[in-house]
């Protein structure tokens, strides 16, 4: 009866964490393991549907509650009405997280003052404003996410504005550890490297040689998001200073520290400006490519011995350190929200997890699909997928799906040859019911459409759920009732390749300036 009784105080009183920019990236595994770790968590960000999709994974696999706040720090009373918002919650953690990168010439760059908006001046106030109910509370912690490029002393050129906003939060933050600790808040500031997140896509830096050195990830160059927000939640429960997540990273800002004007002007080249032809990625999605082979004749090796000798043995130093820190921290993976999945279980959660998308975006779209060898069934799957359900006349691939622009039919893609490629197989959409979890999904109904395949629609009554598991990926599963319907389903990923208006599902659902959304508005 007691323990019933301290379970239900508890309960009650759960300790909260806010996390700011949670829509993505750093933030979304910060808030996913503060609710591992037993928070109560406040979701921010700007894209109510992202964190729609959050909020569900964490209460699903969890068990924790949370709430949604889409709001704009940047603009002046946006850290004001996040911290209204919070008002009646125990907020014992703070994660000051959410902030935009700027790499274009200082001089010319127009939305500089957003930028720093929203990484100095709201991550200030809210330090403020919580800081204080912390402190009346009886303690708390604070975690502000600054970034390496503000380690140099000299700046970083390229980002000058940026690496100052970073290099601000490390100095406020450290001040403020001081500061706060006689009133029980803790206060760590996370100096994360490289990192494979959106944040890098939007500012443009993937096409730098940080991103494209191979190995990179392997390495510890480029950090994972859950890796950082590990070693984030792990300082701030040691109340630490300061963390620089990565022993490849800790190399650089020791040397940073040592040769800032140096280190400053590699960073800046490194991060920030194209890499070589050579080492340049093929594609936007990819971050690792072997060198080109030049075709010039070598030229006789330089004499300058002792110089190449120091870059060579610096080279072998943060060698090892990064062939190092690939071998540590072997912890638990995070919750599985986004691929590789190591099951159809976790498949699965991360389906229900997701929402469905806007038939909006759905129209003139074109969409390359895979097919993901995982449950009993797999090689069943395969061979009807890619040997079976292909089209006459098209090679036994199938690639994916197209969408009318006009009305709500679609139809399937198959390869015919390496340029050319046979549609077929039609169906119908709709937003509507899921068979497997009542909730709604995008549904394709094959036996529904304006002229059904007969073996596949009429006979077999083929059906295909998807739900977004973020902008531009959607989750499916392929079902036959003749075969056990939605219980017995192979699941498959969908990647838009091209076509259909994709903004109504990402940054056109930000907060007005006079409005504050939370969990009871979706």
């Amino acid at each position: 009866m007691m323990l019933t009784l301290l379970l239900l105080v508890r309960c009650a009183s759960a300790d909260w964490a806010v996390v700011t920019g949670a829509s993505s990236g750093i933030g979304e595994q910060l808030a996913l393991q503060a609710a591992q770790r037993g928070y109560d968590v406040v979701l921010h960000g700007r894209r109510r549907r992202a964190l729609h999709r959050l909020k569900k994974a964490i209460e699903a696999q969890t068990g924790r509650s949370t709430k949604m706040v889409v709001e704009d720090l940047s603009l002046p009373r946006g850290a004001r009405r996040l911290h209204e918002a919070c008002k009646g919650l125990d907020v014992r953690l703070l994660f000051v997280n959410a902030g935009v990168a700027r790499v274009q010439p200082f001089i010319g760059d127009d939305a500089v003052d957003k930028m720093l908006a929203l990484n100095v001046r709201a991550s200030t106030d809210l330090c403020r404003r919580f800081g204080r109910d912390m402190a009346e509370a009886g303690g708390g912690r604070v975690v502000l996410t600054s970034s390496l490029v503000g380690v140099p002393a000299h700046g970083c050129a390229g980002a000058a504005a940026y690496a100052a906003s970073k290099a601000y939060l490390r100095s406020f933050g450290n001040a403020l550890h001081d500061e706060l600790k006689s009133q029980k808040v803790s206060v760590t500031t996370v100096l994360p490297g490289a990192v494979d997140t959106a944040f890098a896509r939007a500012a443009d830096m993937e096409r730098s040689l940080v991103f494209s050195v191979p190995g990179g990830r392997a390495l510890g160059v480029v950090s994972a998001p859950d890796a950082v927000a590990r070693a984030a939640h792990r300082a701030a429960a040691r109340k630490r200073r300061e963390i620089v997540p990565g022993l490849a990273n800790k190399a650089y800002a020791l040397c940073a520290e040592a040769c800032p004007n140096i280190l400053g002007r590699v960073v800046a080249k490194a991060t920030f400006a194209p890499a070589p032809r050579g080492l340049a990625p093929r594609s936007s999605a990819a971050f690792i490519a072997a060198p080109a082979r030049s075709t010039a004749p070598r030229r006789p090796p330089s004499r300058s011995v002792p110089g190449r000798a120091v870059g060579y043995g610096l080279l072998g130093v943060v060698g090892g350190l990064s062939v190092a820190n690939a071998l540590q921290d072997g912890s638990k993976p995070p919750l599985a929200t986004a691929p590789p999945y190591a099951s159809k279980a976790d498949f699965y959660a991360a389906w229900r997890a997701s929402i469905a998308p806007e038939a909006s975006t759905l129209p003139g779209s074109v969409w390359d699909g895979e097919l993901l060898f995982l449950g009993a069934l797999a090689p069943a799957g395969s061979i009807v997928t890619h040997r079976l359900f292909p089209v006459k006349g098209a090679e036994r691939k199938w690639l994916g799906k197209r969408f009318d622009q006009r009305g709500d039919v679609g139809t399937n893609r198959f390869r015919r040859s390496d340029d050319d490629e046979a549609l077929g197989r039609d169906f119908s959409w709709s937003i509507s019911t899921s068979r497997r979890d009542g909730e709604e999904a995008l549904v394709l109904n094959y036996a529904a459409a304006p002229t059904p395949d007969r073996l596949f629609g009429t006979v077999l009554r083929m059906r295909d759920e998807l739900r977004e598991l973020e902008p531009g990926v959607l989750l499916g599963i392929g079902s036959m009732a003749a075969t056990g319907g939605m219980r017995n389903g192979a699941p498959f990923i969908l990647r838009r390749r091209s076509g259909g208006d994709d903004a109504s599902s990402e940054d056109a659902v930000e907060a007005d300036e006079d409005v504050l959304v939370d969990d009871a508005a979706d």
